[in-house]
């Protein structure tokens, strides 16, 4: 065999690729496919972040925490419900001890209000970058 300079190398493996036949997907791939776009498709409204989720719910959830923070620190009578919300946080944190300690310190020694307008800035947070994610996406989506 003799030796082959890059151009004549090129050549050859050009000329034995496009040699070969050409394959054919499995017969099932199409139906494969189009089953994990869907499965995909349900599953990413909820799990692919809040600028994902119909907008409905996301209507839906602005309100209700505008509303949970607006009622707990306009409503003296609202303790039992907030305690019962302070109680379920501190349910959830029992799964570990750390967790338990540092929910049960917090939980317990903050004003119910100041949880709810924490709770509040995070979702506010959260919501401000998502909306910034999304517009940078989209912006650097039409330069490419």
């Amino acid at each position: 065999m003799s030796r082959l300079d890059p151009e004549g190398l090129e050549r050859l493996v050009g000329q034995i690729a496009r040699s070969q036949p050409p394959r054919r997907a499995p017969a099932t791939l199409q139906a494969r496919v189009l089953d994990a776009v869907a499965r995909q498709d349900r599953r990413s409204a909820w799990t692919g972040g809040f600028d994902r989720w119909p907008a409905a719910a996301r209507i839906a959830f602005a309100v209700l925490t505008l509303a949970a923070a607006v009622a707990s620190a306009r409503l003296p009578g609202l303790a039992t419900p907030l305690a019962a919300v302070r109680e379920f946080v501190f349910g959830l944190a029992s799964a570990g001890a750390l967790g338990h300690l540092i929910f049960e310190t917090a939980v317990r020694a903050l004003p119910a209000a100041w949880l709810c307008a924490a709770a509040a800035a995070l979702v506010t947070l959260y919501a401000a970058v998502a909306a910034l994610f999304s517009l940078t996406h989209r912006s650097l989506g039409r330069h490419s």
